[in-house]
């Protein structure tokens, strides 16, 4: 999902939902890759993606994932690189898992 904070429209609404898309696919991936036991945060998969995208925006492909409902927020916190902690999340072991 793309949140269109920016009035984005034609076709660069269209790319951003795209680019939002690929993304969201990426991420998920990152989660496939681990198995269903792994807990991952969104520094974790920033990580193994190798991106300079932000940390928002993978977060936003976790949450995007969540409300899918194929990846579940864990109850597991992990301390994140600024000190604080970090939410972990897993696939959801209830679907098949298809990117």
């Amino acid at each position: 999902m793309y949140y269109n904070t920016t009035n984005e429209k034609n076709i660069e609404l269209e790319r951003a939902r795209d680019s939002a898309k690929k993304q969201d696919s990426r991420v998920f991936a990152v989660f496939a890759a681990h198995g269903d036991a792994a807990m991952l945060n969104p520094w974790t998969v920033k990580e193994v993606m190798d991106t300079d995208a932000p940390i928002t925006s993978i977060r936003r492909s976790i949450n995007t994932l969540t409300r899918e409902g194929r990846l579940v927020k864990t109850t597991i916190k992990v301390m994140g690189p600024y000190g604080r902690p970090c939410f972990c999340w897993r696939l959801n072991n209830d679907i098949k898992a298809t990117a």
